[in-house]
């Protein structure tokens, strides 16, 4: 069963949009029941799952309840959904870390993943998937 790391398109984008954490888990874990539910991230709509299928079944699957859900809310669809594997993610997130020490020197905070340019404070976001 592959782990697959889920980011929806415009979900968190704005406040019309933005369902609570809790929600999201509960609105995703019962059309999906074909898929395992590993977690929700904040109420990004950043989502962590393993399956036995396609990650493209599961980028329609998502798709398919989360326009479900905003078509009775009367929001516009959501947009697209992008799923990769845990093992890529990983290695993209640790390569853009190794670009930000290297090109922002000691701006780059490793622990916090924050670097702090022309008096601004930007952070890199890294998770984790148990």
């Amino acid at each position: 069963m592959g782990a697959l790391v889920v980011f929806v398109h415009g979900m968190g984008t704005f406040k019309t949009r933005r369902i609570k954490k809790n929600d999201q888990a509960e609105l995703i874990c019962k059309p999906l029941g074909r898929h395992c539910f590993r977690g929700v991230f904040d109420d990004s709509g950043n989502f962590a799952f393993s399956t036995s299928h396609s990650p493209e079944k599961l980028q329609s699957d998502i798709l398919e309840a989360l326009n479900r859900y905003l078509e009775g809310k009367k929001q516009k669809p959501v947009k697209g959904v992008v799923v990769i594997n845990r093992e890529s993610l990983e290695k993209a997130l640790s390569e853009l870390q190794a670009i930000a020490a290297d090109k922002y020197k000691k701006s780059f905070q490793e622990q916090d993943y924050t670097v702090c340019k022309n008096g601004d404070r930007w952070r890199l976001q890294r998770f984790s998937i148990e």
